[in-house]
């Protein structure tokens, strides 16, 4: 309107010659293209979150097969249509070179007496080849080395006396002396508790935030993670939240949290998750939404389904409805998994179901997994709920999993993906044939 205004209050010849009909039409072309602009600018396309139609639709490149990260470089250089790889990743294989004198080594060759093939020579030592892979978009960063998974101290599962001492524990904690088996020695929160089939939830006694939770199972064993009860966590979780709203509009920033065991810092035993809800997402889960919105501005894109479509080019990708599961190439950790969807989806939870049973079934016996929801004020309809679930190493280790380089610098991980996708589709496979 105060375009147009302006044009007629003019007295130059442009004026004269622009009628009334060319005036509404120019006055539709400019409010469209600032609409447009200010959708870029914000990353907001206003559509709806989309799976991209090539996820499951592509060609599989039978020249070159991937079946450890170390196989990545070399993939790579064989194939030709690489634009979003290369838009999305890239990926570095350097040798690194060292020289181990007589002196030191026969304690390296007990060092890595697990390496396969032993280490009677130790030319896999003085030669190593590392691959390092870098997201442009999101900066995660990961590094992999094969012989670490080989280090001292570092198992990828429990020996059998292992593994009776630990069910031994979580039996010993079970039932009168546990407060979570018992719902009655538990808190509420102000509009009461919400209870699921398999799931209740209490307040939690020491808020980290002013809307914090606990999703409590109603199985004891950590371990215990059926199909059905994470379908009805989700559930429950959702009916919290939607409590939460009513009595605090300001609410719309979902996240749950779920640390399984003392070694991943779980203060019981019994199974139970963490939930809150505020005004805005919490750092980690704000950076990737703000770098959606960004790439979705850059590009016309949706950052997770093209990151999907690069993973399922790979052989890392199963989907279920409008449901991906993918095992990370720049995972965090070790042995990361990562789900994203809708929510309100039965799909969601039967893969998260899916990355949870994988890992066990791998042997991990403690994790860390969180769900970012979607935002309750349907601000970001174009950002899928994201759970990302990891193995925390072996439950009695005295070594933290985790410390400055993690903490300051880029992720130092011992699985390969390419393996660890293996025995997903295994337990996929297993659980198809079990339902």
């Amino acid at each position: 309107y105060s375009f147009c205004t302006l044009l007629s209050q003019g007295e130059g010849t442009m004026t004269r010659r622009v009628t009334s009909q060319k005036l509404i039409l120019l006055t539709v072309v400019v409010v469209a293209v600032m609409m447009l602009f200010k959708m870029q600018k914000t990353g907001e396309s206003g559509a709806a979150y989309a799976l991209s139609d090539k996820i499951g639709n592509q060609k599989v490149n039978t020249d070159y097969i991937v079946s450890t990260v170390a196989d990545l470089p070399g993939y790579l250089r064989a194939i030709d249509d690489r634009v979003l790889f290369d838009r999305l990743y890239r990926v570095d294989e350097k040798d690194a070179r060292l020289t181990v004198p007589d002196t030191f080594q026969e304690k390296v060759k007990d060092m890595f007496k697990a390496y396969p093939g032993g280490s009677e020579s130790l030319h896999f030592v003085e030669k190593q080849t590392l691959v390092t892979i870098r997201n442009k978009i999101t900066y995660e960063h990961s590094l992999f080395n094969k012989i670490r998974r080989y280090r001292p101290g570092y198992r990828e599962k429990l020996t059998e006396a292992e593994e009776d001492l630990l069910k031994k524990q979580i039996e010993d904690t079970k039932g009168a002396g546990c407060d979570f088996c018992n719902p009655d020695r538990t808190a509420s929160d102000i509009f009461g508790k919400i209870y699921g089939k398999h799931c209740y939830v209490a307040a939690n006694v020491a808020k980290y935030e002013k809307w914090h939770s606990l999703l409590i199972s109603k199985h004891h064993s950590p371990l215990e993670v059926s199909q059905e009860a994470i379908i009805d966590y989700i559930a429950t979780a959702r009916k919290w939240f939607e409590s939460v709203r009513s009595a605090d509009g300001t609410a719309v920033a979902p996240h749950l949290m779920w640390d399984s065991t003392g070694r991943a810092s779980a203060s019981q035993i019994h199974q139970h998750m963490q939930m809150s809800i505020n005004t805005f997402y919490y750092q980690k889960a704000e950076e990737s939404r703000q770098k959606a919105a960004k790439y979705a501005a850059t590009y016309g894109g949706n950052m997770w389904s093209d990151i999907a479509v690069v993973h399922d080019s790979l052989g890392l990708v199963l989907k279920k409805g409008s449901t991906i599961l993918m095992v990370h190439l720049t995972p965090v950790k070790e042995r990361e998994i990562i789900v994203f969807g809708r929510s309100n989806q039965e799909s969601f939870a039967v893969m998260l179901h899916v990355a949870i049973a994988s890992l066990l079934d791998a042997g991990t016996r403690a994790f860390s997994a969180s769900v970012v929801f979607e935002q309750l004020n349907d601000a970001a309809p174009h950002i899928p709920a994201v759970a990302r679930i990891i193995d925390r190493g072996a439950p009695n280790d005295v070594r933290n999993d985790v410390g400055a380089m993690e903490f300051y610098g880029s992720n130092n991980v011992g699985q390969d993906p390419f393996e660890l996708m293996k025995k997903v589709r295994s337990t996929y496979e297993r659980l198809q044939n079990s339902n």
